[in-house]
């Protein structure tokens, strides 16, 4: 139904360069991540992801974050919907310029990915859809 990219070395093929502050800050980020919202995923903020069309239709209308922590957001949806979502190994390569700015916005992804589990206790999602061949990447 969907699969995402994981810069984290789970694929003995994958080789990944990358510098210790960044782990750091990827390390507690998904640590916050695995025990509020998503237990199962490693790099829930990896840019690459790829939806059947209809799945990611319905996703995202019922998404209500605007931050970044929407990726987060869609993941728990698809996860409490049903669908299934496999985790890719890929290869990237660290730039060292981001335009996360690292106080401002590490509080605002956190308070948004605390916010997911009551935001969308009352969704629901059918996942009878009938896909198409179409898929979108984003």
């Amino acid at each position: 139904d969907l699969a995402i990219g994981s810069r984290h070395d789970f694929d003995p093929c994958v080789t990944v360069s990358n510098i210790i502050e960044r782990k750091l800050k990827s390390s507690i980020f998904n640590y916050i991540v695995k025990t509020s919202v998503l237990s199962d995923f490693n790099d829930t903020q990896c840019g690459f992801k790829l939806f059947v069309k209809e799945i990611a239709q319905k996703l995202f209308s019922a998404q209500k974050l605007a931050g970044y922590g929407f990726d987060v957001e869609i993941l728990y949806l698809a996860i409490k919907s049903g669908f299934k979502c496999k985790e890719v190994a890929i290869n990237w390569k660290y730039t060292p310029t981001s335009k996360v700015r690292l106080i401002d916005d590490s509080i605002k992804i956190v308070k948004e990915i605390l916010q997911i589990k009551e935001i969308h206790k009352n969704t629901f999602m059918d996942n009878r859809i009938m896909p198409s061949k179409q898929a979108i990447v984003i």
